[in-house]
């Protein structure tokens, strides 16, 4: 489970950077004279990078749900264990 939710987060990653790339390509048409064209080009940059920085934090944040859930579900099966053992005979 958390092989997967790390790729996700590299995708988020990924996406991150391709928004920033797509950003800077932008910003280098507004320089040329390209108006409208580069200004839509810096917004699509600006959204893909806040989606991939998104998906980067939920993945993130399920991962840790997910380690926290491990734990509680270990330390329940060790209070059953000790639970399901007979009383000691004295």
């Amino acid at each position: 489970m958390t092989d997967h939710l790390d790729r996700i987060k590299r995708m988020g990653n990924l996406f991150a950077l391709l928004g920033v790339g797509i950003f800077v390509l932008g910003l280098v048409d507004s320089t040329s004279g390209a108006g409208l064209t580069a200004q839509f080009t810096m917004l699509g940059g600006i959204i893909i990078a806040i989606g991939g920085t998104i998906l980067w934090c939920l993945s993130e944040q399920n991962k840790l749900l997910y380690l926290q859930q491990q734990e509680i579900s270990r330390k329940l099966d060790a209070l059953k264990v000790k639970t399901s053992e007979p009383p000691a005979q004295f």
